[in-house]
């Protein structure tokens, strides 16, 4: 999440993080959990087959690089989904992150735990650039 710069983006950043951490804290306490879980979808409920093709999702990434040799500055990402992003779109990553996984090359041999970005890199990302996901850096 972005806060922006300044006190009122601390401020705003601070607020999230106790609002989180109390509403985790008050999820420990059995009179909320169950007044949540009746607020909360039941099993078999979401949102409708047009709800579900209207939706999309766009995420901002934005990371420091060059910080510690002193030539510091900011690489910025852009990734964006056609779908509903709890469902079309992460049908769409598991099911190319598995096909990925299971018939190309490009995957690691070795390597121990490896995250999808380290173990299957631009193999992944040209997957799901088919399937209709968009990635653009800056």
């Amino acid at each position: 999440m972005s806060f922006g710069a300044g006190p009122t983006g601390w401020v705003g950043a601070a607020g999230m993080s106790v609002g989180l951490a109390m509403g985790i804290g008050a999820m420990a306490l059995a009179p909320v959990r169950k007044l949540v879980a009746r607020r909360m979808p039941q099993s078999g409920e979401g949102p409708s087959a047009e709800q579900r093709e209207s939706g999309f999702f766009v995420s901002q990434l934005v990371g420091a690089v060059g910080v510690g040799d002193g030539a510091g500055g900011t690489v910025r990402g852009t990734v964006r989904g056609d779908s509903d992003p709890g469902y079309g779109e992460t049908a769409k990553m598991l099911s190319e992150s598995a096909v990925c996984l299971a018939l190309d090359e490009a995957v690691p041999e070795a390597g121990g735990v490896l995250t999808p970005a380290a173990c299957m890199g631009m193999r992944l990302v040209e997957r799901l650039r088919a399937a209709g996901m968009t990635f653009q850096v800056e």
